[in-house]
């Protein structure tokens, strides 16, 4: 599908108020600053705005029909919600996570799309802030307190979606996603 001469023009404004912006702060910064703080001032630039940056939220859109509403299909949904919170674990996932992840997702009976779904809509605004944690959860998260935690969130049908921190998971979203779009064709 191609983006409509107006979308493109909005994300080409963004950016370039962006720039501007940034441009703008650091002219402020050296015009401010004396010259020995500007070494430090680059240096904790250097390391905070790539990690603001990754917490910017990420738009997510349907790309699909929807996966059937999870209080009708819990037994299916659980499944898949136990192995996409893996994704928010405060661990190092290496390639056979990623394989055995992808496999499992495949046995669920949803399209790589309404795992993506999913993920963004229902896991990921429980358990993003974990991954901003100092000391986030390692061990793995209780599939009763996750399960009640998203059936109390008020779903929302929309097509379109902000999603907060997108950036945290969308690497290993796409590894994944990768390996299950294999394992479906």
């Amino acid at each position: 599908m191609e983006p409509s001469p107006t979308t493109t023009m909005g994300k080409c404004l963004v950016g370039w108020a962006a720039r501007l912006a940034l441009v703008a702060l650091i002219v402020w910064f050296v015009k401010e600053r004396p010259p020995e703080a500007l070494t430090s001032t680059l240096v904790a630039t250097s390391v905070c705005v790539p990690l603001v940056i990754g917490l910017l939220p990420g738009v997510w859109r349907r790309r699909a029909d929807a996966p059937p509403a999870p209080a009708g299909d819990l037994e299916r949904r659980r499944k898949v919600w136990d192995v996409l919170s893996e994704l928010y674990l405060d661990t190092e996932l290496v390639e056979r996570d990623y394989a055995r992840i992808a496999a499992i997702l495949a046995e669920s009976g949803y399209n790589a799309c309404q795992i993506e779904e999913i993920l963004y809509r229902e896991v990921h605004p429980v358990l993003r802030t974990n991954l901003m944690s100092v000391a986030g959860v390692w061990a793995g998260f209780d599939l009763e307190w996750l399960e009640a935690q998203i059936l109390r969130r008020r779903r929302r049908h929309s097509d379109f979606a902000i999603i907060p921190a997108k950036s945290l998971v969308r690497g290993s979203w796409a590894i994944i996603e990768a390996q299950l779009q294999n394992t479906l064709s």
